[in-house]
């Protein structure tokens, strides 16, 4: 148990300057513990040949790639979804429920019509064109 924390002091001190304290505690444990020490010799050598490998360079146009991603990313922020998007997300039970029901009132009229056709399934009535010329007509057929 106490060596794992004596580890994570020895992998901090490559990092950032130690304390007094725990500088003085990871040297005591370096010298009674061969095993940590091997451990220590070991990441001074991986960190020597990480330097010596050179400097690390990212592809070309990263940094141009990543910005264009951070603008695109931004913009989707600023302008929202497009509206019948967001309806359809957010009411979606809610439109299956009412076509659901369209299609039942549409086979239910077609089923119970004499003369099945389309029209009459969604409540079409012909109307002469003298009674769409003369809207008053239309109460007075009623009456």
């Amino acid at each position: 148990m106490k060596t794992n924390k004596f580890r994570k002091l020895l992998i901090q001190s490559s990092d950032r300057n130690l304390t007094a304290k725990e500088q003085e505690i990871l040297d005591t444990v370096l010298q009674t513990s061969p095993e940590l020490a091997e451990d220590a010799q070991l990441l001074r050598k991986i960190q020597q040949n990480i330097s010596d490998s050179g400097e690390a360079s990212f592809s070309p146009w990263f940094t141009e790639r990543t910005m264009n991603r951070i603008r695109q990313l931004t913009d989707q922020q600023k302008h929202p979804v497009w509206l019948p998007n967001g309806f359809r997300l957010a009411y979606r039970r809610v439109i299956m429920g009412a076509i659901a029901i369209l299609t039942l009132i549409i086979i239910f009229n077609l089923s119970t019509s004499n003369n099945p056709n389309l029209a009459n399934a969604f409540g079409i009535v012909p109307v002469p064109i003298e009674q769409m010329i003369d809207p008053i007509s239309n109460f007075i057929w009623e009456l």
